[in-house]
């Protein structure tokens, strides 16, 4: 009866560790075609099987021959696992925003299916067989790191496999307690490696990430001051400009330059965001043929500028003294870099360079180029220029729907204009609805923009995002920029080849929209900065990209449709599930805290009372840490001695005798810490606060 019921209960634990098996499985590799539906009871009856085997007179033959028949059939067609390569380098590039391309896997999935079924099912079952979770560990660790790394959903699949350790660690043995504590332990790791899967992926919707990721930011990077948000605009403070040395410049021949730190692409109400690694994802194959042809949308402007002879390149050097280590700082007239990352899909991150040609980006010199790839459209570059183009097309077009209807009450409904007469139109609205002010502070309840044109008043940051929607609206692939701006005014006071030092009073936040033909460019919309856009002629077209070059031809594929960009709501009174992970440190600190105190009183009542009771309970402590380690020291027979004269006579109790017994309470102690290796000891003193 008492094996029956044994075997019962192995059979109840493997239920949740199949599902979680096969639920992980089929989520990690969608090229096996794993139906849950069918291949969960398949897999428990395999595992139950096994289980069942195990506990027979030829059990220790079982896990060898599963084994061989799981590994024999995958060596001999080895060429399966290129489906398992396939499919992680899929996952690792929706995951990470960089190109992983694969070739499409052929060949024969059964001997996967069988490699991955009879080996989940053994080691499931004798985990369940030995009642340990040890031999769970050839699964956790997979699910582990393909968690944090983003490839691998934190969902059901790992609540299974959480929910089946649990149950194993109830059926091993009958002390409650230590149940208990692996219990928790198991529940502290399954938390720990869901918010790290979730601070790792592209979460901008939780606050509790955009607050540990600004804190980890400003810790690795920020060594001194920022004076910019870095995209954050939901407690936007007041600009303090300061005199503190940022970026060290040096230019053959001076003139006013915007040098790009951070672009953000994706705007939630409250913040600015790179975009997501999900969006960039169906981009991987433009991207890959884009920078096999040394086309970078970093280096876009000096391509196309350079292949059109339109000025001659000068070298700049720019050092980076006390401004943000995450991103590099390029103008937009930057080439000739060979640390540009050629597997980054999209444009919107600069390495860090220190030296590179540049061709000035003056007004009259776009607009001139962007005039001359509007009639040579049918070259190489104008194709990938285009190519390019309509990416931009797709990914930088979103406006939430709060700020868009706030835009569209002040600003009226898009006209189809000149992109002339839209940037001016949208200068012009800025400046007649949002005085400059420096000391203006903003703390979002609804929507950035939308109580920027409330208040009225505001800075380059306030300009910035306002214009930015205001151009997407209009039809206009536009991105949000914060980095370093040396005026025309202080670029005439600096000696040819002479260093200028740009400190945080430089620091500037501008709009940058995409100009047919030539690539991103700034658009200047803050008051008393130069006005280095404004053009004297029309650019060719109408608000959107060229329509000739809409699907262009000379690119591997197609470009993709317009893909929706997933704008995150607001999250008003809902907790965040990764707000546990904050708490987890606290938890545990706390934990620690009580083990610590606790042992701390008893500690003191031995040092209490009279010499009688001090010897039974050091005596008592002394059998404790023995019962959990078992060790023997020199004066035991003597400490026993004396522990029976203090229990069971009438003979006074002096302090020596107190002594003797607080030695050989000491010499157990010491004679623990030799024997237990350092996870122990850690386990023993703070876990479960014993010494």
């Amino acid at each position: 009866m008492n094996v029956r019921r044994i075997n019962l209960s192995s059979d109840l634990t493997l239920l949740p560790l199949t599902l979680g098996h096969v639920l992980l499985t089929a989520a990690a590799f969608p090229s096996l075609g794993i139906r849950w539906v069918v291949a969960w009871p398949v897999l428990w009856l395999l595992a139950a099987a096994m289980c069942f085997l195990q506990s027979m007179r030829f059990g220790r033959f079982v896990l060898p021959c599963a084994a061989a028949a799981s590994l024999i059939p995958a060596v001999i067609r080895y060429k399966c696992f290129s489906y398992l390569i396939y499919d992680f380098f899929t996952a690792l590039q929706l995951s990470t925003g960089h190109i992983y391309l694969a070739e499409k896997p052929q060949g024969s999935l059964w001997p996967l299916w069988i490699f991955f079924a009879v080996s989940g099912a053994a080691l499931q079952s004798r985990a369940a067989y030995r009642s340990s979770v040890l031999w769970l560990v050839p699964l956790l660790m997979p699910v582990l790191e393909g968690s944090v790394i983003g490839v691998l959903p934190v969902g059901a699949g790992t609540a299974a496999l959480v929910i089946g350790m649990l149950l194993l660690c109830s059926q091993r043995g009958s002390d409650l307690r230590a149940s208990v504590q692996r219990s928790v332990a198991v529940l502290l790791c399954a938390a720990l490696t869901a918010g790290c899967g979730a601070l790792l992926r592209d979460a901008p919707q939780q606050k509790a990430v955009q607050g540990i990721r600004s804190a980890a930011h400003a810790l690795a990077y920020d060594r001194r001051t920022n004076s910019m948000p870095e995209g954050q605009l939901g407690r936007l403070s007041a600009w303090h400009k300061n005199e503190t040395p940022a970026i060290r410049l040096t230019m053959e021949s001076p003139t006013a330059l915007y040098l790009r730190g951070a672009v953000y692409e994706t705007y939630t109400g409250d913040a600015w965001q790179p975009l997501s690694a999900a969006a960039r994802d169906a981009y991987g194959e433009l991207f890959s043929w884009l920078h096999s042809e040394n086309f970078y949308g970093q280096t876009a402007v000096y391509s196309n500028l350079s292949a059109q002879n339109a000025l001659k390149p000068q070298k700049i050097t720019v050092q980076n003294i006390s401004a943000c280590k995450a991103h590099g700082y390029l103008p937009y007239g930057a080439g000739e870099i060979e640390q540009l990352d050629e597997t980054l899909i999209g444009d919107a991150k600069f390495p860090a360079v220190e030296s590179f040609q540049c061709i000035p980006t003056d007004p009259d010199t776009l607009y001139a180029a962007s005039q001359r790839a509007a009639a040579d459209s049918d070259s190489v570059l104008s194709r990938m220029e285009g190519s390019f183009a309509a990416y931009a097309q797709n990914v930088d077009l979103a406006v939430p729907q709060e700020a868009a209807d706030a835009l569209a009450a002040a600003f009226g409904s898009p006209q189809m204009r000149s992109k002339t007469q839209i940037l001016t139109s949208i200068r012009t609205f800025l400046h007649k609805n949002i005085t400059y002010d420096e000391s203006v502070e903003t703390r979002v309840k609804t929507d950035f923009v939308r109580e920027t044109l409330e208040q009225g008043r505001g800075y380059s940051v306030h300009y910035a995002t306002a214009a930015v929607l205001l151009l997407r609206m209009c039809g206009i692939p536009a991105r949000y920029v914060e980095g370093y701006h040396l005026t025309a005014s202080e670029a005439q006071k600096v000696p040819a080849g002479e260093p200028v030092v740009l400190t945080e009073a430089n620091a500037h936040a501008w709009a940058e929209y995409y100009l047919d033909g030539v690539g991103f460019v700034p658009f200047e919309v803050t008051p008393g900065y130069d006005q280095s856009d404004e053009t004297d002629g029309e650019t060719p077209g109408s608000a959107g990209s060229r329509k000739a070059l809409r699907n262009p031809v000379g690119a591997p594929a197609p470009v993709p449709d317009p893909v929706p960009v997933e704008i995150p709501r607001q999250q008003e009174s809902h907790i965040s599930p990764l707000w546990l992970l904050l708490l987890l440190p606290l938890l545990a600190a706390l934990w620690i805290l009580f083990r610590r105190l606790r042992l701390r009183r008893m500690l003191q009542k031995l040092d209490g009372g009279d010499e009688r009771e001090r010897i039974l309970g050091l005596y008592a402590y002394a059998c404790a840490l023995q019962k959990i380690c078992p060790v023997k020291v020199n004066g035991s027979e003597e400490a026993l001695r004396l522990y029976r004269e203090a229990k069971f006579s009438d003979h006074a109790m002096t302090t020596e005798h107190r002594a003797s017994m607080r030695a050989y309470c000491d010499a157990v102690s010491a004679a623990c810490l030799r024997r237990w290796n350092l996870p122990q000891r850690i386990y023993y003193r703070y876990l479960r606060g014993v010494l």
